[in-house]
């Protein structure tokens, strides 16, 4: 995607790759010399377009446009650009074809906008208010525009810092079917601002599409994948690899589809890849996997070593040499011990390092690997077909036609796995996605699953690469894991109930798409329309971010590990409590409570008027700006510990407030100069005002109190009235009346209210400091 999540942080590298920091109407780019009839769209036309979608500020120049190509298909386009008087980093540039006039791109820059945050509107208004701009990108077409489904998972569905952006995609309804091929990128501010569009795929206009008349129903094609289709039981082995020595972790049971399923043809009800091609449903797994025959009859094995007594570097080598006799000018170099491989499942292995001379001077790689026990993990020829860097190219990749069939290579490969899986050739399945190619087309590709006890072990694989020219293994890759247990098959649901449930929790999704053949050439200006075809995407638990646990029978939400929830039921679409629908600080509020920062209580309120405890406080604002519980749905259970001796006697390691205090001495936001730090007693007024100027950074300016004058009359009672003063300047907190009662402690609401106003002074000043560099 072209829209960033934090567009300060990522500005620099993401705007390179799509919008030019230095606005296109000064960039070096010469149109091109292609001969193409007049646009219907004159340049007075487009300016006007352009105006229509965003209100030019004052201190912006005039319009300068620019007639340019776009695209691979070098579409005629007018580029309309604005600039800022003021900061060289505020520009607006649109981008209009020439023919039709519909906007193909949009970016809008403008450093005097304000932070909003918490922002005004939620993603579901901010989707509403582009949709509707969107209909201004096309000013002579009627189109409608869906937001996708999906976006709740594929993006955050609420801000959490005043420099992000809703990153949001539509797609074009035609006859109230979206066109999944156009998507269109949207980026809006927490306050509604549009400030990039992108328009990437085929245009409406450029395409034909398929009729609805005679297409079948939801129910008759789902009623179609419970009679043709079947289960597979699967899990998933899990590597941690941060402590001196990998440790493998038990993933669930799960059960899954025996063959992926993508498109259903609505008309036919056929299966169809990205491609178009027709695919056969299958029932059963077996059905779905390739020459199991073949691995048969197990060859002895060549491994050597046992975990009590792990191989030698020399027996390795000579393991090397039983499996595979470098080719002339290949020698072998020495034999290198590593502490440990991704994905071997081994505490260390030993890789054999291969020399090659050329002209160009010595070139070094590891040729093989092998774990603890002498099994190959990882051998690799490929260094010598594919160019590295300088010409390290022993053989050049072919270009075709090719001597060896797929069939040859197959038989290669599986000849190759046999020879160094002797062990476990009872667990190894072709899988379907052979006769693949690599990158370059020299090579082909094949797989083999690994099954243990009718279970698919989805972490686990091997991958075989064999030379189209030469017929010779190329690449050979090995991911395995050691320990793996299996619970007795009557402690699973049956494959029946898990057929059933995995359907009842998977969607169809009723689209126009051009397949991969149509999508290709609905590039080129020169050929005839495409046809967009209906079909149904099938969007099976995996693809929605869950899972049906094969134990238990329940659909789990793979981020947070509990059992489903709609997205209606996350927080950030759930119903307000009462008490802060009409409250001051109820949007501040709103969205601590999405953030997991507060909860209601069991009388389902939130109690904004009650007075917080400096503990409670802190926890807050650390959750406001290291949103774990959000982010993380599992944090909380896990709460990470700080490596660090506790800075108080009354808060212990154990305290459900520690993170966050000691997140706060470290940021220097809490003085240590007391024993104690008083986690339950009440916040006040003046503490908490203390603490966010020093957060800002202006603890020395306000140290000195004599700089400062209070219009309060109680003022003497105020104890750093520096901090107080600048305090108050910033607006970080209102207060009615001539008194600022230092010691009245603070309410919820206010806490909330002071919080989200340091979260926005801290934006500008990092805004206000990035303009001065």
């Amino acid at each position: 995607m072209i829209i960033r999540t934090n567009w300060v942080l990522a500005s620099l590298v993401a705007t390179c790759l799509v919008f030019p920091i230095i606005p296109p109407s000064t960039a070096a780019d010469t149109p091109s010399q292609t001969t193409r009839p007049e646009a219907k769209i004159e340049s007075a036309e487009a300016i006007a377009i352009a105006q229509n979608l965003v209100a030019v500020p004052d201190s912006y120049t005039e319009p300068t446009v620019q007639k340019k190509t776009y695209g691979p298909s070098e579409i005629p386009v007018w580029d309309v650009s604005w600039r800022s008087e003021q900061d060289k980093q505020g520009w607006i540039h649109v981008t209009i074809d020439a023919d039709s006039g519909i906007v193909r791109e949009f970016s809008y820059r403008n450093h005097n906008l304000k932070p909003v945050f918490p922002p005004a509107l939620s993603m579901r208004e901010a989707a509403d208010a582009a949709r509707n701009w969107l209909k201004k990108t096309t000013p002579n077409q009627q189109l409608d525009y869906q937001l996708d489904p999906d976006q709740w998972k594929k993006t955050r569905t609420i801000l959490l810092s005043p420099r992000e952006e809703y990153e949001l995609e539509f797609s074009p309804m035609i006859d109230g079917i979206p066109f999944a091929d156009q998507r269109i990128e949207v980026m809006v501010r927490g306050d509604g601002t549009i400030l990039e569009m992108r328009r990437d795929g085929p245009d409406a206009e450029s395409v034909t599409f398929e009729p609805v008349e005679n297409m079948l129903s939801p129910d008759a094609v789902m009623e179609t994948l419970r009679k043709e289709t079947g289960v597979v039981l699967a899990t998933f082995i899990e590597t941690d690899y941060s402590g001196e020595k990998p440790q493998e972790k038990q993933g669930s049971f799960t059960y899954e589809l025996t063959h992926p399923l993508y498109y259903i043809d609505a008309h036919t009800g056929q299966h169809r890849n990205y491609h178009g091609d027709v695919i056969p449903f299958r029932r059963t797994d077996e059905a779905s996997r390739l020459h199991t025959d073949q691995m048969a009859e197990a060859p002895t094995s060549t491994s050597t070593g046992s975990p009590d007594q792990p191989v030698s570097p020399e027996q390795v080598k000579q393991l090397f040499l039983q499996t595979y006799i470098p080719p002339e000018g290949v020698t072998l170099h020495q034999v290198v011990k590593g502490p440990s491989w991704p994905k071997c499942g081994c505490p260390f292995y030993y890789a054999i390092d291969a020399e090659y001379e050329s002209l160009q001077g010595t070139h070094r790689w590891a040729i093989a690997a092998y774990d603890e026990k002498g099994n190959l993990f990882r051998f690799n020829l490929a260094p010598l077909y594919k160019p590295q860097e300088g010409d390290f190219t022993f053989r050049q990749p072919p270009e075709g036609p090719f001597p060896v069939t797929p069939e040859q290579a197959e038989k290669t490969a599986t000849a190759f796995v046999q020879k160094v899986n002797a062990g476990y050739l009872d667990q190894l399945y072709a899988d379907n996605n052979a006769y693949g190619g690599d990158a370059d087309g020299a090579f082909y590709r094949f797989s083999y699953e690994r099954k243990v006890d009718g279970v698919n072990v989805q972490s686990d694989r091997i991958t075989v690469e064999v030379s189209k020219k030469t017929g010779e293994v190329v690449l050979y890759e090995r991911e395995w894991s050691e320990n793996l247990t299996i619970p007795p098959k009557e402690q699973f649901i049956t494959p029946e109930q898990a057929k059933r449930l995995y359907l009842e929790a998977s969607r169809l999704r009723l689209q126009y798409t051009l397949f991969r053949s149509e999508g290709a050439r609905s590039g080129s200006s020169e050929s005839a329309p495409a046809t967009a075809q209906l079909v149904y995407d099938f969007l099976s638990p995996g693809n929605q971010g869950y899972s049906l646990d094969a134990l238990t029978g329940k659909i789990i939400d793979n981020r947070t590990g509990e059992e489903r929830k709609s997205p209606e039921d996350t927080p950030a679409q759930r119903e307000l409590p009462a008490d802060i629908r009409d409250h001051a600080a109820g949007r501040e509020l709103a969205h601590l409570l999405q953030l997991g920062a507060i909860q209601v209580g069991e009388d389902g309120l939130l109690h904004p008027e009650r007075s917080i405890s400096r503990g409670e406080f802190y926890d807050i604002w650390y959750t406001l700006e290291h949103p774990h519980r959000y982010l993380s749905p599992s944090w909380s259970k896990s709460q990470p510990t700080v490596d660090r001796e506790p800075s108080f006697a009354d808060v212990s390691a154990d305290h459900p407030y520690y993170q966050a205090i000691e997140w706060a001495v470290e940021r220097k936001r809490v003085a240590t100069t007391m024993s104690n730090f008083e986690p339950d007693r009440p916040i006040t007024r003046e503490e908490a005002l203390v603490s966010l100027v020093n957060a800002l950074g202006y603890a020395e300016l306000a140290s000195d109190d004599e700089l400062f004058q209070l219009p309060f009359a109680d003022q003497d009672q105020i104890k750093q009235r520096g901090h107080v003063a600048l305090g108050m300047k910033m607006e970080l907190l209102q207060v009615s009346g001539d008194t600022f009662q230092p010691a009245e402690s603070v309410s919820l609401g206010e806490a909330a209210d002071m919080l989200y106003r340091y979260m926005v002074r801290k934006a500008e000043k990092t805004q206000e400091e990035d303009d001065d560099d």
